[in-house]
């Protein structure tokens, strides 16, 4: 049984332009509502954040 899926962010999740598509966003809700926990990850420290 798949508990937890983790993803990396940049590269992977998001579009260059830091958006998610509509389906993306879709998947996740439907996982979430499956009970599976979805944990985003990223290499990158806080200061390493153009915010």
């Amino acid at each position: 049984m798949i508990k937890m899926v983790v993803t990396d962010l940049d590269g992977t999740l998001l579009r260059k332009d830091k958006s998610i598509t509509r389906y993306t966003i879709d998947i996740i809700n439907r996982v979430r509502e499956l009970g599976i926990k979805v944990i985003f990850a990223t290499a990158r420290g806080e200061s390493s954040q153009n915010w």
